[in-house]
Parts: structure tokens; sequence; C-alpha cells
């Protein structure tokens, strides 16, 4: 059942003070990250023809958009966009961007939210849609409705690609158990920020999304076996 707008709006404030709390120590944590193999496993799933669209949903500060306009060729051809939760984000976004996306194509916005899906009121879909280590931010009840918003906006000819851990792969029920030490012994195993996250379960998506009959699912696992993409497109293409 969709949320309420009073819901949605409990949700995302909560979302807000579990990510304010942590944003620093997120940060600093994360920005040396090297994301270029995740860069280059999202573009691997591009197959339709340009011109075609990628949204960003929780662009944070730009960082992969940044990548992806700098590196996917025939810019023209491809249109950026990208919504995040905060609006210090969004603006921090606009500024790195600024020149090869348009400010328009960067807003506040909620993975849950459909209108944060639309830019100056243009409801086209989009070819690509990806979210990184945004889903884990949610309530678990809430996580696969925030997948299935996602896909209302796939075109037929699109994907749409969640990064994020799984929660019952060994290194999910391993961090499980670590934050759970963290969290309640007050013993450090893991940064106290990582206590916020739930990570989904990707594979019991998948498996859902595939007995819908609309969908194929796949799971694809980084080298090290942590990341996990689920990769998801609508039947109506084949």
């Amino acid at each position: 059942m969709p949320l309420t707008p009073e819901e949605l709006a409990n949700v995302a404030a909560r979302t807000l003070a579990h990510y304010d709390a942590g944003a620093r120590d997120f940060w600093e944590g994360t920005r040396d990250h090297d994301v270029s193999q995740n860069i280059a496993a999202l573009l691997s799933h591009i197959e339709a023809e340009p011109p075609f669209t990628i949204l960003d949903c929780g662009c944070g500060p730009g960082a992969w958009l940044d990548i992806l306009s700098r590196a996917n060729g025939r810019d023209g051809e491809k249109h950026y966009y990208g919504f995040d939760l905060t609006p210090e984000m969004v603006e921090t976004a606009r500024t790195r961007l600024e020149g090869r996306v348009p400010p328009s194509h960067l807003q506040q916005g909620n993975i849950l939210s459909d209108p944060s899906y639309v830019f100056a009121g243009d409801e086209r879909p989009y070819q690509i849609l990806y979210a990184f280590d945004v889903v884990q931010q949610l309530p678990r009840k809430l996580q696969f409705e925030a997948i299935q918003r996602m896909l209302a906006r796939v075109a037929a000819d699109g994907c749409a690609v969640v990064f994020d851990h799984d929660r019952w792969s060994p290194h999910g029920l391993r961090m499980g158990f670590r934050k759970l030490v963290t969290k309640y012994l007050h013993v450090e195993l893991v940064p106290r920020y990582y206590c916020n996250a739930r990570y989904p379960a990707l594979a019991r998506f998948a498996s859902k999304l595939r007995a819908s009959g609309r969908y194929t699912a796949e799971i694809k696992a980084a080298p090290d076996g942590r990341k996990r993409a689920l990769i998801v497109r609508p039947l109506s293409r084949i």
C-alpha cells in the first residue's frame, strides 16, 4: 500500500535525521573509495540507443554523475539527472557538475516519493536508474517499495540497478553481528554510523521480482564478494 503524505514525511524525517547524524563521518569514510568498478558495471548494462537518460537516486555530492559525465562520451546524447534527500548535497552536486549537468536536473527528493523522479514537469522514463547504498538507509519494510518506485520509471529498454550489501550474504551477516556489538555493547567493531544501515535482502527481492512475471532480475557480486548489484529489466523489452 502506498504511503500517505504524512507517513512519507515521517520516514523522510527519520531517514534525514540518521543521515545528518552520520553524514560527516560517512563522507570522510567514503570520500576516497574507488567506485570505478561500479561505474564500469553500470555502463555495461546500458543497451538503449542514444539519446537516453540516466537518473542517480540519491546522488549525494554528485560523485557518480561527475565520473559518468566525464567518462561516458557523446554527452549531447545523454541526459543526467539526480536527486538527494538533503538540499546541501544537491547544492554541492550542482557546483561540482556545473557546465555538464544543468542545475534543473538536480533536485531535492526522496526515493519513495514519485514527484522526485519528475524534473521540470518532464515525466519521461529513464534508460537507467541506479541507487548506491541508498536502500539500506530505509526501514526494511519500505526497501522493496523503494525498488518498485524506481522500476515504475524505467523505460521498456532500460534497467534499474541497486548497489548495496545483501543482508543474508556472508558479509551482510558478519557486518550485522559487528553492528549489534557496536551499538548495544559499545565495543566499536565498526564505525558507529554503520549502525544506521539496514542491509536489504537483495537476493530475496530478485526472486520476488522474477516471480511477478514482469521483470528479469539478477544479482552480480563484486570480486571481493561484498558489494552486490541487483539488476532489473522489464520483460516487455524481450
